[in-house]
């Protein structure tokens, strides 16, 4: 047990004794350290944690869905014009845009699949407008026609 005692006190005493600058300076680090650990996870939460959406987006994407299903035969021909105009794939996405399910209207961690305009939609809000005029979201600004 003394041994113990030794090997544990006998290298701190050294350590006082012989490099009091250099304690200082690990010292040093070590607060800066705690430091960092203590502001860590407010960095966290703003970079990697998104806020949760306003009432006006939750009514916006409510709007859209119900929009969505709505659409006429002519109004689903609009969209789809659309996005051959804009060179994106049948879900308004990038041509070469692979999905983990096959298709991106599927969740899987959820289990809640959404019609593909719907899909369309809440990704280009701006269609609501152009497809139906008449119809504003709060943030929409009408797309423009591929035809011009």
């Amino acid at each position: 047990m003394s041994r113990l005692v030794w090997l544990i006190i006998f290298p701190l005493v050294l350590s006082a004794c012989s490099v009091r600058g250099g304690l200082a300076k690990i010292d040093g680090k070590l607060g800066q350290g705690f430091a960092w650990l203590s502001e860590w996870p407010g960095q966290y939460r703003q970079r990697y944690m998104s806020a949760p959406p306003s009432p006006l987006d939750l009514l916006s994407t409510t709007t859209l869905a119900a929009l969505a299903k709505e659409l006429t035969a002519e109004e689903k021909e609009r969209i789809e014009k659309w996005l051959v105009g804009q060179g994106l794939n049948r879900y308004g996405d990038a041509v070469k845009t692979l999905y983990a399910g096959g298709n991106p209207l599927f969740d899987e961690s959820t289990g809640e699949t959404k019609e593909r305009f719907e899909y369309i939609l809440f990704n280009h809000p701006e269609l609501a407008s152009f497809v139906r005029p008449s119809f504003q979201t709060a943030t929409s600004e009408p797309a423009a026609d591929p035809a011009n």
